[in-house]
């Protein structure tokens, strides 16, 4: 079963809004975590263009105060035959 990827708009949203964070801030507490990542790592994380690994991802949770779950794209929501409408 492949691994659930991670919302980089969710983590982005974390640094940013949440908690203030620029990228030099959020790169140090990721440090003071184990994790050393480069600046465009992260980026790209957010941007969707990569997925972290799970030890980045675990600290990304810890240095949000969240649980790593919050940090993972959502399933769409799945419709049912009879929600869909007929073809025309």
């Amino acid at each position: 079963m492949a691994r659930q990827p991670a919302d980089g708009t969710e983590i982005r949203r974390l640094r940013i809004e949440v908690h203030d964070l620029s990228m030099d801030e959020f790169l140090k507490k990721l440090a003071d975590q184990g994790v050393i990542r480069h600046a465009d790592t992260i980026r790209n994380i957010e941007l969707g263009h990569t997925q972290p690994s799970d030890k980045l991802l675990n600290a990304m949770a810890r240095v949000f105060d969240a649980r790593r779950e919050t940090l993972l794209l959502r399933p769409a929501p799945r419709t049912s035959s009879a929600d869909r409408k007929p073809e025309q």
